[in-house]
């Protein structure tokens, strides 16, 4: 999944990989000319930004955690108990 900021300046995107044992969770901060990892390997599932791209939601599957970012993806943390998860939503 994929997800923007109000302006389309931060994207973010996850990489599921849940066969190969993971993948992470791109952060661009221009657009999308330059993308990094963020985040622990994981087995993404879907992502959601805030307008001002501050604030990030992601889902995994296999373990089936929540995780949420206060500063535009620079750390993230385990939220919510194990649940079948199917998508996430931000404003």
């Amino acid at each position: 999944g994929v997800s923007c900021s109000g302006d389309g300046s931060r994207l973010v995107a996850v990489v599921g990989g849940y066969e190969q044992g993971g993948g992470f969770i791109y952060l661009s901060h221009d657009s999308g000319a330059t993308w990094n990892a963020s985040a622990k390997m994981g087995a993404w599932n879907a992502v959601a930004s805030s307008d001002d791209g501050s604030r990030l939601i992601a889902i995994t599957i296999g373990n089936d955690y929540i995780y949420t970012s206060a500063d535009a993806g620079s750390t993230w943390i385990q939220r919510a108990d194990k649940q079948s998860w199917q998508g996430v939503t931000s404003s």
